[in-house]
């Protein structure tokens, strides 16, 4: 665990940095310094390196959890990455100073490949989301600035992340995925409005409608290690525009009853 200490004196050197009028050469090599690149040696994204932001601090995951309490078929009500952030406030206030830096600063790409990443495969947003287009445009340079990695990216943000391929172009190694977000709906519309997306990510409230999806196409991911998988999100080696289907796991028997309710009452 993080020495809190630590953390504050690196937010307070982060904050300090981000109030000068023109941040010098020196303080943004200071700011990468301060980042560190995260290393998951267990869990289901065993083996991978991931660069993230915060469910908690994030404005757009804040305005898709405000939806949700009106809407609860949109997933980012039961979201994961927040319920974690509730408790491992170590993993929240260092994703938090991941997310002031690459979301205030646009760095270049000689910039970005002094970042120390640990792996061949990296994820992008384990947790939280796209803050704006700077964040994305950061994600898309450092994915060109180390390309011998293979990286994936996992998004809800469309808007951020269209602006910032408009400007930067998608990298070649990088897979980009969209996370539906409503429970049971999948968005294999948006291939044609957004060609550059590979893969859609969609949960689904059970096992029913989980293995119906399946039966018509979609790839299985639910809850399987990436290590276990083969990492085929990260090499690209699902079928190009087609659907990532998961169980959506971690509830109990009547919160997922309500949640079925839901996602047919929308239907009908």
């Amino acid at each position: 665990m993080e020495n809190n200490t630590k953390y504050l004196r690196d937010l307070a050197k982060v904050a300090s940095i981000l109030e000068s009028e023109n941040i010098t050469a020196v303080q943004r090599r200071e700011l990468l310094s301060i980042y560190s690149v995260a290393y998951h040696d267990s869990g289901k994204i065993e083996g991978i390196a991931s660069l993230d932001g915060t469910a908690t601090h994030c404005s757009f995951c804040k305005a898709m959890q405000a939806a949700a309490e009106m809407d609860k078929t949109i997933v980012c009500g039961g979201c994961y990455a927040l319920a974690m952030e509730s408790y491992r406030t170590n993993v929240t206030n260092r994703n938090y100073i991941r997310q002031l830096i690459m979301s205030k600063v646009e760095f270049t790409v000689d910039e970005l490949s002094t970042l120390n990443i640990p792996s061949r495969f990296v994820r992008f947003n384990s947790d939280g989301d796209l803050e704006n287009t700077t964040q994305a445009i950061n994600y898309l340079r450092i994915a060109k600035a180390h390309s011998w990695t293979k990286a994936a990216l996992w998004t809800k943000n469309l808007p951020a992340l269209k602006t910032a391929i408009e400007k930067e172009g998608k990298p070649e190694n990088m897979i980009i995925i969209y996370s539906s977000c409503r429970l049971n709906e999948s968005r294999v519309d948006l291939f044609e409005k957004y060609p550059w997306i590979d893969y859609v990510f969609t949960v689904y409230v059970d096992k029913k409608s989980t293995a119906a999806a399946i039966e018509n196409g979609a790839n299985e991911c639910n809850g399987k290690k990436c290590m276990d998988c083969g990492f085929k999100c990260y090499n690209g080696t699902w079928k190009k525009h087609t659907n990532i289907a998961e169980y959506l796991r971690g509830v109990n028997p009547q919160k997922r009853a309500e949640l079925l309710k839901a996602v047919q009452a929308r239907k009908a």
